[in-house]
C-alpha cells in the first residue's frame, strides 16, 4: 500500500518548479482573494507568525546578512550617488531634516497604530528649533543618521502623538526610553548612575 504523505513528499521534491509555477499563477489570478486570506490568516495566528519570523530569523541569520550585503553590492552607484546627495540635502538643512523627521515618524506611528494628532508646521518648527535634548541636556545636530539628531517623544508611552504629550530628545535617548513614561525612564537611569 502507497504511504500518502512520502508519495506527497516525493512528489513535492520532484516537481518542485511546476508547483511553483502553479502557485504563481494562481495567486496572479486571485489577487483580492489571496490578499485576503492572508490577511485573515496573520491576524487570527498573530503570535504564531511573530514567533515562526523569529525563529526562521535566529536560524537564517548569517544567510539572510550575506543575501543583504549580496543586494546591496548590486545596486548601481548611480542610485548611491542619488542618496549621497539626498543625506547631505536634508542634512544641510534643519527644516528640510525637521520635515524628513515628522513624515518618518508619522509613518511609524501609523504603521504602529499609535494615535497622530500633531500639527505639521508647528511640530516641523519644533525640531527644527530644538537646540538641547528635553531629558539628557544633550546638544542635537540635525543630521541623518547622528545618534543626537532630533526625534520626536511621547512624555507619556501610553498616549498617542498628540499636543501637550510630545518632548523633542535625542534619537539615542528616545530609542532608549522606548516605551517608559519620563518618570519610568528617569528613575531607572537614576539607578543605573547610583549602582
Amino acid at each position: 500500500m502507497v504511504d500518502k504523505k512520502e508519495y506527497a513528499k516525493k512528489y513535492k521534491a520532484e516537481n518542485r518548479d511546476k508547483i511553483a509555477a502553479a502557485q504563481r499563477k494562481y495567486c496572479a489570478e486571485n489577487k483580492d482573494k489571496v490578499a485576503a486570506a492572508k490577511k485573515k490568516y496573520y491576524a487570527e495566528n498573530k503570535d504564531k507568525v511573530s514567533a515562526s519570523k523569529k525563529k526562521y530569523y535566529a536560524e537564517n541569520r548569517e544567510a539572510l546578512y550575506q543575501k543583504k550585503q549580496a543586494r546591496i553590492s548590486q545596486i548601481p552607484d548611480y542610485y548611491k550617488k542619488e542618496r549621497i546627495q539626498e543625506v547631505a540635502r536634508i542634512n544641510s538643512d534643519k527644516n528640510v531634516y525637521a520635515g524628513r523627521k515628522f513624515n518618518d515618524q508619522k509613518s511609524g506611528a501609523k504603521f504602529r497604530k499609535i494615535e497622530w494628532n500633531l500639527d505639521k508646521a508647528s511640530t516641523i518648527l519644533l525640531i527644527a528649533e530644538a537646540r538641547y535634548c528635553a531629558l539628557s541636556g544633550i546638544r542635537l545636530s540635525h543630521k541623518i543618521s547622528n545618534r543626537h539628531a532630533p526625534s520626536i517623544d511621547r512624555i507619556n508611552s501610553s498616549k498617542g502623538y498628540v499636543p501637550g504629550n510630545i518632548q523633542i530628545v535625542s534619537t539615542i535617548v528616545n530609542k532608549m526610553k522606548n516605551v517608559l513614561t519620563t518618570r519610568e525612564f528617569k528613575s531607572i537611569c537614576k539607578k543605573v548612575v547610583e549602582k
